[in-house]
């Protein structure tokens, strides 16, 4: 069975060469059509008025050291 002409195969002492690009137009990640956007690509989140004002307010840094601190005790 005869090789064909196109193959290189490779001798003894021959190096490994590559040929890159970084030419944007023939990258499949970037061809995709941006199908996998996180999430679909949705717009921020924006609660109601009612779920706004039924959270409670956010700790203050105080508050949240005495927490820290509490927590971190080992007695």
């Amino acid at each position: 069975m005869a090789q064909s002409s196109n193959t290189h195969q490779p001798k003894e002492g021959d190096e490994q060469s590559f040929s890159t690009t970084n030419d944007p137009s023939t990258d499949p990640a970037l061809q995709s059509g941006n199908q996998g956007a996180i999430h679909g690509g949705r717009e921020p989140y924006v609660p109601s008025k009612s779920l706004a004002d039924s959270l409670e307010t956010p700790k203050s840094r105080e508050e949240l050291q005495a927490a820290s601190a509490a927590l971190n005790n080992k007695e």
